[in-house]
């Protein structure tokens, strides 16, 4: 019994010191990716106010952030 019970105390501090390190930072990998994005916004008369365009558009679920690759605002 004293040996399990020995075993078992060195396990918990085992476990314990093994996961008191610095823990990995996430990884800033894209989630999402839309290719030849195009999006057009129209006024309330229906006029055109402006397109915006990307060749490739990517969304990062860590920060909740979106980055476009070459993007044209008209």
């Amino acid at each position: 019994m004293a040996f399990l019970g020995l075993l078992t105390l060195w396990l918990q501090y085992a476990v314990v010191e093994g996961s008191s390190g610095d823990p990995k930072s996430a990884r800033h990998d894209p989630d999402s990716i839309v290719e030849k994005l195009h999006r057009s916004k129209a006024g309330r008369t229906g006029k055109l106010r402006y397109t915006f365009s990307a060749p490739k558009m990517m969304h990062f679920a860590d920060d909740g952030s979106g980055e476009a690759l070459y993007p044209a605002l008209r």
